[in-house]
């Protein structure tokens, strides 16, 4: 954190001796950067209370989701400040650095732009999914529910965009530090890889403060008792040695997150370059990131204790180092809008046989949408893949790549339906996604109605069809319904 605080003052200071600020939203398509009116100042924001009731008939349940988000902006004739705000229960009192959700501030002099800050950088032609959009990270304690942007975290960053003569732009952003993907190790919503992760680590603890106990007592008693004689008074001072030894090991490793490295130094910084134009109606991209997976690769290794258990002996958690060489592509044919991005993964395992380290991947995104001759319904359909390469050497369960079943693609294909009717007041929607290899299908069907021009109320859910060893298969009595008042000023 103090490493953050110094991160955020370094490049506040930065842009303020360059003499402005410069916000996301400003880096229009057109080109027009900034405008000369008079200088303008923007307070915005919203205020929800959502409501859940969870339907598994042996864990009903009922949560209440009150949040508050403020958006701040000043814009000047070539300059701008944007900041946003956010409370809820999650950030008051788990993640206190999010309230300050984003802090963006640049400037531009001609066809150049820099802009600095805690930002989140979108990167990728597909629509709310993507495969080159790689520098902010995942929150993923209510992951499936809040929308791309909102369940992104914001990341110190500098930007600098060149709107070049011939109508390509040049984009180039370097974070210091890398934020990783915040995943909920309890609660509901609990990913089996997090509870396969606590339990190792509880395991490789449990195990580290047995020994340092073990170790304590022998070293102790023989401290004073050499000859290895009973002695009461050795054997209390051994005793104490030993429970203070425990004590310390479960102190410094008091929550399975101790165990993760730290990710707020600058051998986390990430650096990518991207070029985006268009030719012959076609939006075209060349991207490339050099940074870490923002999960870990996770190895553990086993042995067996003084009491013939089987017990963690070894536990080691990477973030691992990859470039990504990424490609996008937008275009309208006829009553389409066709999108999708592909990018190769290049890590440091380039046989497979590393079970460490995660082997490299190629990774997809492709779909379209469609007005249908319906109403107002509209068709999207996308899907999202990953192959991994190198599989034939991945040799075992102690590979971070292996699966059970030996299948070494993932493809979700994701649909939505959505209407409107009434002028726009009452628009239904439904969100589907279909996890091919695994057969896990989620539903998420939501209504929402406008009672006044600032105040939306939502009835939404979502139903979790999930086969025993699926993806979602954590989720499997996470069904429920949910309603939501939303107020936007």
């Amino acid at each position: 954190m103090k490493n953050s605080k110094k991160l955020s003052a370094t490049l506040a200071a930065a842009l303020l001796c360059a003499g402005a600020a410069w916000g996301q939203d400003s880096w229009g398509d057109d080109g027009a950067w900034g405008d000369e009116s008079a200088p303008s100042v923007g307070i915005s924001g919203s205020a929800s209370m959502a409501g859940r009731f969870y339907t598994a008939d042996d864990d009903e349940a009922i949560t209440a989701l009150p949040s508050f988000q403020l958006d701040l902006s000043y814009a000047g004739a070539s300059s701008e400040l944007a900041a946003t705000l956010l409370l809820d229960e999650e950030t008051l009192g788990e993640n206190p650095e999010d309230v300050l959700a984003e802090l963006r501030f640049g400037a531009f002099i001609g066809d150049f732009g820099i802009e600095a800050g805690k930002m989140k950088a979108v990167w990728g032609k597909g629509d709310k999914l993507h495969v080159v959009d790689l520098f902010n990270a995942n929150d993923y304690t209510d992951f499936l529910f809040p929308d791309y942007i909102d369940r992104r975290l914001g990341e110190e960053m500098v930007r600098v965009t060149w709107n070049a003569p011939s109508g390509g732009r040049i984009e180039a952003i370097w974070t210091p530090t890398m934020t990783a993907d915040r995943v909920p190790l309890s609660g509901r919503w609990t990913p089996a890889s997090a509870t396969s992760l606590v339990a190792a680590a509880t395991s490789y603890v449990s195990n580290l403060a047995a020994t340092a106990s073990t170790t304590a007592y022998a070293t102790t008693y023989t401290a004073i008792q050499a000859d290895g004689t009973w002695n009461p008074a050795a054997a209390a001072a051994a005793d104490a040695a030993s429970l203070a030894a425990a004590q310390a090991v479960l102190s410094e490793f008091g929550d399975a997150s101790d165990l993760l490295p730290d990710t707020s130094t600058l051998d986390y910084g990430q650096y990518g370059v991207g070029y985006t134009t268009t030719m012959g109606g076609v939006d075209l991209g060349l991207l490339y990131y050099l940074g870490h997976y923002k999960t870990p690769s996770v190895t553990v290794g086993y042995g067996v204790n003084g009491l013939g258990r089987t017990v963690v002996t070894s536990l080691s958690i990477a973030y691992d180092r990859f470039q990504s060489f990424g490609a996008e592509a937008a275009m309208a044919v006829g009553p389409l809008n066709l999108r999708g991005e592909a990018a190769y993964y290049l890590g440091a395992d380039r046989d497979g046989d590393d079970p460490a380290v995660k082997n490299d991947s190629v990774n997809w995104v492709a779909g379209f949408d469609i007005g249908l001759p319906l109403g107002e319904l509209n068709l999207n359909v996308q899907t999202i893949g990953r192959y991994v390469m190198g599989n034939d050497g991945i040799a075992g369960a102690s590979d971070v790549d292996y699966d059970s079943d030996g299948v070494y693609t993932n493809d979700k294909i994701v649909v939505s339906l959505s209407d409107s009717f009434a002028h726009e007041k009452v628009q239904p929607k439904i969100d589907a996604t279909w996890d091919i290899e695994r057969g896990d299908v989620v539903l998420m069907p939501k209504l929402t109605i406008a009672v006044r021009d600032d105040m939306n109320v939502e009835l939404y859910g979502a139903a979790f069809l999930c086969d025993d060893d699926g993806e979602f298969a954590a989720y499997e009595d996470n069904d429920f319904v949910g309603l939501k008042l939303d107020y936007s000023f």
